[in-house]
């Protein structure tokens, strides 16, 4: 049980977040290229990833339509997903194929997130988290922002998240 795993919380206590990345900072950080004109919501993804571009569908898919979760890939679902790194995972999604068009069903998924992460990162030059801690946690005094918690804080601070046997237990600050 958690009990037996943690510390007592207090106001010191840092929390996983988790799909509260999607929107802060992920679809912030591309808002705000769009903002700085670096890129437009009628960007296609394939004009930043070209790899996406394999079918003339994929091709029509812009940035409006992952800030709105209105991209349906035929992504496998399973364990085998959730073990891959990220260069895997990538290249899953860029193979995927389109369940529907780009802008005609919602989905809320980790796909459009990941996109988005991605796009962040080719047009600004810089990783996601070191995007994110220049542009948002610095200069809003954010100091125990971070999407790499056990790199700055002792495991002891962090709440646990769950409790995952395929992760050998307790989940407690790995992202």
């Amino acid at each position: 049980s958690y009990e037996s795993n943690s510390n007592k919380v207090n106001v010191e206590t840092i929390y996983d977040v988790a799909s509260i990345t999607k929107a802060i900072p992920t679809a912030m950080a591309l808002l705000k290229l769009i903002e700085e004109g670096k890129v437009t919501l009628e960007t296609k993804l394939a004009e930043i990833v070209p790899l996406f571009g394999d079918s003339e569908d994929k091709k029509q898919l812009n940035l409006k339509h992952l800030l709105t979760y209105t991209l349906d890939l035929e992504i496998p679902k399973g364990r085998e997903m959730t073990l891959m790194n990220a260069t895997a995972l990538l290249e899953v999604v860029m193979n995927s194929r389109l369940r529907s068009l780009p802008g005609t069903r919602h989905v809320y998924t980790n796909v459009s997130a990941a996109l988005m992460g991605y796009v962040v990162e080719k047009v600004s030059g810089n990783r996601l988290d070191r995007y994110s801690e220049e542009i948002f946690f610095e200069p809003l005094g954010m100091k125990k922002s971070t999407f790499h918690p056990l790199s700055f804080f002792d495991k002891t601070e962090v709440a646990p998240t769950e409790i995952m046997d395929w992760r050998k237990g307790l989940v407690q600050g790995e992202v």
